[in-house]
């Protein structure tokens, strides 16, 4: 009897559909959730032979491909990036990412200063920029806050106002980020044990989106794959795995802002809405060149309390900033716990009210926009995505 087991183990691909790694040593063993099961997407063509019978002709096996549907829970870095230090190595979550938004930036972290207020951050050191985030630690939680001046030797304006002034025995965490960009990080391949049988996934690209609920013990990032080609195979030398000792972030102190206001929400659901896309190519082993995300435009759906200031905004068609806070940033275990999503302009573009068990609610679509130009030719970065 063979078992429904599975396992799923990824590798950043140097060549689009190369296996990097023959042993499966250099592979990453990746936690999910459930048992995703790989869909084969092998195409299969009737030829349509005449031979002046009334009967089906033989079908033709065209190109190769496969799909995969992963969840997983939301952790942050392997450690904390503290004052002078950079985040570590990546590990299987930031190739997954890369695959999907292109390639990360590493900020390290750096010391707290005093003189700091709710809307100024003063550090030891000038390393960050205006459009960048600041993860601002204190003793109970941290706080994401985007720079929006920066007025030279390590003092940043942030908006909104953090909910408490800095403390300068603490750090502004480092991190890594990802940011709308038009170059495609590496394809990815994928390999998975179903029940014992290995198979190989070559040449993958995945969509992306991140979910979390209130009070739940564990945030969710959703992949839908899209591969090259599936081949049945083992390696003798794939990473062991045992129990993943890390906690996943909870859905807690992880607020929403729309522009200034604290919004309490129910629900959060960010969706990059990536569409991997062949790239066709009379060259490519199955006429593919590659599989890339061709684009990345955000939308977001939250659950707030009724207010009739977002039916405002939804009517006037204001734009606003929006940051979302995944996990407490509360030091643990030796990790931060904490992501961000911050984006400079976004646009209610749907609001409709829902009933939550008799307290009234609404169902609110956001998008995420152009936020225009920085200086000179430079445009602000349209969103930014971190993992402290």
């Amino acid at each position: 009897m063979t078992t429904t087991t599975v396992s799923l183990y990824v590798a950043p691909e140097t060549t689009f559909g190369s296996d990097p790694d023959a042993d499966g040593s250099d592979y990453l063993a990746c936690q999910i959730t459930g048992k995703p099961l790989v869909q084969t997407a092998l195409q299969v063509v009737e030829s349509g032979y005449a031979t002046g019978r009334n009967r089906r002709q033989v079908y033709l096996v065209g190109r190769d491909g496969a799909s995969l549907s992963t969840e997983h829970p939301l952790i942050s870095l392997a450690s904390v990036a503290s004052d002078g230090t950079a985040p570590p190595s990546a590990d299987w979550l930031d190739a997954i990412i890369s695959a999907a938004l292109g390639s990360a930036t590493s900020k390290s972290g750096e010391g707290l200063a005093s003189g700091g207020t709710t809307t100024s951050v003063v550090m030891d050191t000038d390393a960050f920029d205006v459009d960048e985030l600041l993860c601002v630690n204190h003793a109970s939680n941290s706080e994401w806050r985007p720079i929006t001046a920066d007025a030279g030797g390590g003092t940043y304006t942030v908006s909104p106002a953090l909910d408490a002034a800095p403390n300068a025995a603490r750090d502004a965490l480092g991190y890594r980020y990802w940011a709308q960009t038009d170059t495609p990080g590496a394809t990815i391949t994928a390999y998975t044990e179903l029940g014992g049988t290995g198979y190989r996934l070559s040449g993958g690209r995945p969509g992306l989106s991140l979910e979390m609920a209130a009070g739940a013990e564990t945030m969710k990032l959703s992949a839908a794959w899209a591969f090259d080609s599936k081949s049945r195979e083992s390696k003798a030398s794939l990473p062991a795995i045992s129990q993943f000792a890390n906690t996943p972030i909870k859905a807690v102190l992880s607020p929403v802002h729309w522009g200034s206001t604290k919004v309490s929400c129910k629900n959060v659901k960010l969706n990059f809405n990536l569409s991997p896309t062949d790239i066709l190519s009379t060259a490519g082993t199955n006429g593919r060149a590659s599989i890339d995300n061709l684009m990345a435009m955000p939308t977001i759906e939250i659950e707030p309390a009724f207010s009739t200031s977002i039916e405002d905004d939804f009517a006037a068609g204001t734009e606003r900033s929006l940051i979302i806070q995944f996990g407490s940033g509360v030091l643990g275990g030796g990790r931060a716990n904490t992501w961000c999503f911050y984006a400079r302009s976004a646009q209610v573009i749907a609001v409709q009210p829902v009933d939550d068990g008799n307290y009234l609610r609404q169902r609110v679509t956001l998008a995420v926009t152009d936020p225009g130009i920085r200086t000179g030719s430079t445009p602000y970065r349209g969103w930014i995505l971190a993992r402290a």
